[in-house]
């Protein structure tokens, strides 16, 4: 049977049913953002996570400071590698409103990922209703767009994106990404107007999307897919319009040369990262192997993990392993061959799959975060093969049976994975001991290190870095985390071993720097340890601590005048610390006495 005839049959199916009142349609995308809402709600009780999370929020002066300085920060430093201005801004507005309280974060994170749930639903309704093959409208295209949000949005894979305040980037990309999206379609379907504004709504949301991740740099190929394979403005399957496809590219040049500079400035960023250096072979082999594994969690989404291990010996000598892969990579294109004969949406969503998660695939560390956005196009995949069972072959009783039972179960196994997942997020000490349990590797146990020197287990703690140090011999900041071990139970020479050695792994660590000073001072090296907090300064010229230190270092070696110096300089960083002020007023009090008076406040 033809595709147009199939097309036709397809849309007799769908219509068999009465289409929606309009009056109900617009409960849904409510109804559906409050199932998500609620289904993610048990986040709003969980803290801060001993990762990232102290350090991007609790610990960063530049979100409650907001001086000229602090914004260009946003706008210029990458954090792990990871370029977010409009995260910190986010960030910023959720300091305002809730201080520190981690519940206000959650919130917003909860918030957001339900509007993409939203959007979600209505990127695909206009897809569907539209543009989608056979013009399958009615109650089908509502149920199927529901369906589609549903996979996405109640998926294991998602719970990490969300529960973690740190992953703000992932649901603010993902809603700007969906927007331009929409936006886009409406565009392009007031073909007789073409309305400037949605014109600049699409690429402004496109750029905003950009600088919440990177990841946001396949925006404008998407774009261009969905106008061959959906929205029927190319067809590469006759003779090629190299016209109508400049024009097509042009239209979206300002998103492509946006695209240009945040990948420029990530491949930059990544490549002074160490935890991403790694062989040309090796990085072309965690293409397939990346893909398959994201493919496999996604349809089997059991003893999901915070972490894990990296890819250390994935080497072109693993023939099997190639073979297997290249079986897997080949086998869906194969399958939208045969079984779809030509139609193209598939072939839309397998792209939209693969073209938005390829920004990740060389990564030698694979995770489910990553698979945010790019899964909506295995959810829209999924949602086809049942439109086609539902629609092919079933008598009515068996179809509407098929229609309502499969998708109920399917969401419900979802919805008690994501439950089960998601509780290992509540606080630190969880969610690494079940990374421990599921995936052990050296950042995992010095992770659980970590949560548990906070819980004051700090034997335990020392046992746990040290097999953290086993797996790992040259793990700096494991090094780093032991000394501090030692130096909470006394052991002031263990600890000068273990921070030494620290540093000589990585001479660039300021926070061993930092702990170096704090041993050293304790154990009343004063000189020495001035010059460990400078050289922790000279690394990172903003840490708070360290210059309080050095003042009561210097203060302790009557050197008041550079003492005032150093506490004026924390006081630039963190100026509301309770007491501060009236610190420096007594120093500039001691110093006016012995008549030295007070020195310039200019910085060194």
């Amino acid at each position: 049977m033809p595709a147009s005839e199939q097309d036709a049959s397809d849309c007799r199916g769908a219509n068999a049913y009465p289409s929606l009142d309009s009056r109900f349609l617009v409960w849904i995308p409510i109804l559906l953002a409050a199932l998500v809402f609620s289904i993610y709600s048990s986040s709003l009780g969980y803290d801060f996570l001993h990762w990232d999370d102290k350090e991007n929020i609790v610990k960063n002066h530049h979100l409650f400071r907001l001086s000229a300085e602090d914004f260009l920060w946003m706008f210029t430093a990458s954090i792990v590698s990871d370029y977010k201005p409009m995260v910190w801004l986010s960030y910023v507005a959720d300091r305002l409103v809730w201080g520190l309280n981690p519940l206000g974060y959650h919130l917003t994170n909860n918030l957001l990922h339900s509007a993409n749930a939203v959007l979600a639903y209505v990127l695909a309704l206009c897809l569907l209703r539209r543009h989608g093959s056979g013009r399958w409208t009615g109650g089908w295209a509502v149920a199927g767009a529901v369906l589609t949000s549903a996979l996405f949005a109640l998926h294991p894979q998602r719970v990490e994106s969300v529960m973690w305040i740190s992953e703000r980037k992932d649901v603010l990309y993902g809603f700007f990404y969906l927007a331009s999206l929409v936006v886009y379609v409406r565009w392009v379907d007031d073909a007789d107007r073409r309305s400037r504004g949605l014109y600049l709504g699409f690429t402004v949301l496109g750029f905003l999307s950009m600088l919440s991740k990177s990841m946001a740099v396949t925006l404008p190929v998407i774009m261009l897919l969905c106008d061959v394979f959906v929205l029927r403005r190319l067809d590469p399957f006759r003779p090629f319009c190299w016209r109508r496809a400049v024009r097509l590219v042009t239209e979206k040049l300002p998103l492509f040369l946006g695209a240009v500079l945040i990948g420029l400035r990530a491949i930059g960023d990544h490549a002074r990262t160490p935890l991403n250096d790694v062989g040309q072979a090796q990085t072309l082999w965690m293409f397939p192997y990346s893909l398959v594994f994201y493919l496999w969690k996604t349809v089997w989404p059991v003893e999901l993990s915070p972490l894990y291990p990296a890819q250390e010996n994935a080497v072109w000598s693993s023939v099997p392993h190639l073979l297997s892969a290249a079986l897997v990579l080949l086998a869906p294109v194969l399958f939208l061959v045969v079984c779809f004969r030509g139609r193209r949406w598939p072939l839309f969503l397998w792209l939209f799959f693969v073209v938005s998660i390829l920004p990740v695939l060389p990564f030698r560390h694979v995770a489910d975060r990553y698979t945010y956005l790019p899964s909506l196009g295995l959810a829209g995949l999924a949602v086809g093969a049942w439109r086609i069972l539902v629609a092919r072959g079933l008598t009515i009783p068996v179809r509407r049976a098929v229609a309502v039972v499969l998708p109920c179960v399917v969401l419900l196994e979802l919805v008690a994975l994501n439950w089960s997942y998601a509780a290992i997020w509540g606080d630190s000490y969880s969610l690494w001991t079940t990374a421990v349990q599921r995936t052990p590797s050296a950042k995992a146990y010095y992770g659980m290190a970590s949560a548990q020197m906070d819980a004051g287990q700090i034997r335990m703690a020392l046992r746990t870095v040290t097999k953290a140090i086993e797996r790992k011999p040259t793990m700096a900041v494991a090094w780093n985390l032991k000394g501090t071990v030692f130096a909470r139970l006394n052991n002031a020479t263990n600890a000068i071993q273990c921070m030494r050695k620290a540093i000589a792994l990585q001479p660039g660590m300021a926070d061993a720097h930092q702990n170096l000073g704090m041993v050293l001072a304790s154990q009343g090296q004063v000189d020495e340890a001035i010059a460990s907090w400078s050289r922790a300064i000279e690394l990172r010229p903003d840490n708070f601590t360290v210059h309080y230190y050095l003042a009561l270092a210097y203060e302790k070696k009557g050197m008041l005048e550079e003492a005032l110096r150093q506490l004026r300089n924390a006081q630039d960083i963190q100026p509301s610390t309770p007491g501060l002020n009236e610190t420096i007023r007594t120093l500039e009090y001691r110093l006016a006495k012995a008549g030295k008076g007070v020195p310039d406040s200019s910085r060194p």
